[in-house]
């Protein structure tokens, strides 16, 4: 498919499996603990803070440099989310932290942007002295280096996200070394039905970014039968401004516990962990060079650690007002996080302008990395 658009996610292709399966991927980074499989990231948040007794009398710790699914679980509680202040360098403001503290506060949640990791010897010391539950957020983690960080084993509990490292359409991790999870893990399989909107939702994807053209060309009339059914189910929400402030994107209010869908399971058991980890880590090496040779952006991180396996480049642009919407109107690939919520942080108000995220997951193609290479030189020069 010609100028079929850059995935930003992983999506599935012909590239980057392994048959058999060796050895159980999702086992093997959570060793030692218990873990469970559920719908999704976010969900996997909520879960935790339920099992952390987190009601509406209290209040959860947030990076004020946030996306909104990190902030959603709260609201499901009917908790109060409050926003704590980052460094630059996105590690968490210690100092900002301790100073938002009250009787109220009963859990913070620390993710690790973009796979660096945070001071999490710091972050345990602090949960100690004040009886806070840590949330350790692996959303932008997955797969660990021998002799790398603690990343992952700090946590009262570890939350991870499938679909940012997997060419799959839903998928969470929820694990822990010292909390049951007995309730969570005994909710069942999912549903047939929700098995098989799973593998349409991820062949139309794949379909939509060129991949599996054997199988677009044998699957698209049904692809294109249920994409016009699910518009015509679409609604339009009647929220008011003040109901869209707090309205949940990223979650089921009523289903969050649901588990992950078995085509998801069968996909991530069939993912070759070594391809993702060396194609990650060159695709960032590489995007990281050509920015270095720009004058209107730079790498937050220019440098990626032996043990870090990145989940996205993040460049903070210069004129960000004017260079943007030209990004976005070339149809380059990249995510930016603008919908943070107010607070005083100001590396946050900077970053949902300034700070854009660039994939360089390993289902990349060698055409589509020069294709986003040639869009940043062409634009940011």
């Amino acid at each position: 498919m010609i100028n079929a658009p850059v995935p930003v996610l992983p999506v599935m292709s012909t590239k980057g499996w392994r048959f058999p399966i060796a050895k159980n991927t999702v086992e093997d980074v959570y060793s030692g603990m218990t873990v469970c499989k559920v719908e999704s990231g976010t969900s996997a948040i909520a879960l935790a803070l339920g099992l952390s007794g987190i009601d509406s009398l209290s209040e959860v710790l947030v990076p004020a440099y946030n996306c909104k699914s990190m902030r959603e679980p709260v609201w499901v509680h009917g908790a109060q989310d409050v926003l704590y202040a980052v460094h630059a360098d996105l590690s968490i403001d210690i100092a900002d932290v301790e100073s938002k503290l009250t009787a109220r506060s009963k859990a913070i949640l620390v993710p690790h942007f973009f796979g660096f990791p945070q001071p999490m010897r710091d972050i345990k010391r602090l949960c100690a002295e004040n009886d806070l539950t840590l949330i350790e957020d692996c959303a932008h983690v997955f797969y660990r280096m021998p002799g790398g960080d603690s990343i992952g084993t700090n946590g009262d509990y570890i939350v991870g996200s499938a679909t940012k490292f997997f060419p799959v359409t839903d998928g969470g991790f929820l694990a822990s070394s010292s909390h049951d999870l007995s309730v969570i893990r005994d909710r069942g399989n999912s549903s047939i039905k929700r098995d098989l909107k799973a593998l349409v939702n991820g062949l139309e994807i794949s379909f939509k970014h060129g991949r599996l053209p054997v199988l677009r060309f044998v699957f698209s009339p049904f692809i294109r039968m249920v994409s016009r059914l699910r518009e015509q189910a679409d609604e339009v929400s009647g929220a008011t401004v003040e109901q869209a402030a707090r309205q949940l994107d990223h979650i089921d209010r009523e289903n969050y516990g649901r588990p992950m869908t078995r085509t998801a399971r069968v996909i991530v058991g069939f993912c070759s962990p070594e391809n993702a980890v060396d194609r990650r880590r060159l695709n960032y090496i590489r995007l990281c060079q050509v920015v270095a040779g720009l004058s209107r952006c730079e790498a937050l991180f220019p440098e990626i650690p032996s043990a870090t396996i990145p989940y996205m480049v993040p460049v903070i642009i210069s004129d960000p007002e004017e260079t943007f919407p030209v990004l976005k109107r070339s149809g380059f690939p990249m995510y930016r996080w603008e919908n943070c919520g107010r607070s005083d942080c100001e590396i946050s108000n900077r970053y949902t302008r300034e700070l854009i995220h660039l994939p360089c997951h390993e289902q990349l193609t060698s055409d589509e990395l020069e294709r986003m290479i040639e869009l940043l030189q062409r634009h940011l020069a």
